[in-house]
């Protein structure tokens, strides 16, 4: 479902993609923004102009871009702005949701120690019950549990 959101975002109707993929995921939503940013700031380092009022923008609308003479100055511009859109946004979405991903593995690594004995699988104790949380691949303090 969310390969339909990409090509009709490419197409460049966003919406699809907007409330079916990135509202339930914020951290993707942050990704897209970076790239649109990125994007923003080259058209205009290398003054993008459009020759078409209205329309929908996306990848089918590179002929916008082409001058009143015919030329294809702008176009090239265009498909350059683009193109450093879609890289951005990928890459930098990429590693948000992948330092999420560790942050949440990390968080989620628990080592059980007991004052007892622990049998593999089964969690026969005979003493209180010890948990050492790791963050940032450091060793957490022991922190007692109750049952």
């Amino acid at each position: 479902m969310i390969a339909s959101f990409g090509v009709t975002a490419l197409c460049g109707v966003t919406e699809p993609a907007f409330y079916g993929a990135l509202l339930s995921r914020p951290k993707a939503l942050i990704g897209t923004a970076i790239g649109a940013v990125s994007a923003g700031l080259v058209a205009g380092l290398f003054g993008l102009r459009t020759f078409v009022q209205g329309g929908c923008p996306g990848y089918l609308t590179l002929l916008f871009f082409v001058d009143q003479n015919g030329g294809l100055h702008y176009v090239w511009i265009a498909i350059l702005v683009a193109a450093i859109a879609t890289i951005v946004s990928f890459a930098a979405t990429k590693v948000i949701l992948s330092r999420d991903m560790k942050r949440q593995r990390n968080k989620n690594q628990v080592s059980l120690y007991a004052a007892g004995m622990l049998h593999s699988g089964s969690a026969c104790l005979n003493g209180p019950l010890f948990v050492r949380v790791n963050e940032k691949g450091r060793s957490g303090r022991l922190r007692r549990v109750m049952l």
